[in-house]
């Protein structure tokens, strides 16, 4: 028993217990990117630093939390300014050939641009309203923000090139939800007040409500 224990101490004496240095942080970044995310060989890694491997992952871990933010900045610069390029020369964007000039996929590009020039309004008007458009919103939200995943309104609004706001409105109207404001409560007495049966005052605030 006396010597497994000192036996331990000894190991345990040899861990690397020093400071990171910056050198170390970046090769650690760069040994975890030859691997399969899914198949991390973190018992070479840590070997590599004289490291445990808890020791490792917990670095790594902090390194890329750290870097996330960076990340996602260059990735909106990068993807805006390839839109607003496309838009100025063609007033329409590409996604397909937006998502081949940055090296991501067309998803992440919806969700990262910032850029909005030129967006169209869509507020709810009976004799305009177009169903066309209202299932195409319906599609790409059901198709890539499935229930239970939170509908990200920014790729929405990029996707439809409609003012993000006037989306999530439209959303909401299509669930047949109603925000009951002072204007809208004084529309629906006007109206009566016309003679307008309730289910036609119900078309005029929206396509959905009943």
């Amino acid at each position: 028993m006396r010597k497994m224990k000192q036996a331990g101490s000894t190991e345990e004496a040899t861990v690397n217990k020093s400071d990171w240095t910056s050198d170390n942080e970046a090769r650690l970044l760069h040994l975890v990117t030859l691997y399969d995310p899914r198949a991390i060989d973190w018992a070479t890694i840590a070997g590599d630093f004289g490291r445990t491997v808890s020791a490792c992952k917990v670095k790594y871990n902090k390194l890329r939390k750290q870097r996330e933010p960076k990340r996602a900045t260059e990735h909106a610069d990068a993807v805006s300014h390839a839109v607003k390029k496309q838009y100025t020369q063609n007033q329409s964007v590409d996604w397909a050939r937006v998502s081949e000039s940055v090296g991501l996929s067309e998803r992440e590009c919806l969700e990262a641009n910032q850029f909005g020039d030129g967006k169209a309004r869509w507020i709810y008007d009976p004799d305009t309203f177009s169903w066309d458009m209202a299932n195409r919103m319906t599609k790409f939200i059901e198709t890539n923000y499935s229930h239970p995943l939170p509908v990200n309104y920014t790729a929405v609004s990029n996707y439809m090139w409609i003012e993000p706001d006037d989306c999530v409105n439209m959303a909401g109207l299509l669930r047949g939800e109603m925000t009951w404001t002072k204007d809208v409560l004084a529309k629906v007495v006007e109206l009566r007040g016309q003679g307008m049966m309730y289910k036609d005052i119900a078309r005029q605030l929206s396509p959905n409500l009943t």
